[in-house]
């Protein structure tokens, strides 16, 4: 029981981890293609202090 739990939470990690790389990446090639570096790194240093 305890350990279907914790496989649980292990693939919810997982998916969330993946979406957050596919937003990243998303807006990376978003920002490649306007050539708005600035607004990635404002996006990425909000996320950098959310998380620290």
């Amino acid at each position: 029981m305890i350990y279907s739990y914790f496989r649980a939470q292990y693939f919810n990690l997982q998916k969330l981890y993946f979406n957050v790389t596919l937003k990243f990446v998303f807006r990376l090639q978003i920002a490649n293609s306007l050539n708005a570096k600035d607004l990635l790194f404002a996006d990425k240093n909000k996320a950098i202090g959310k998380w620290h």
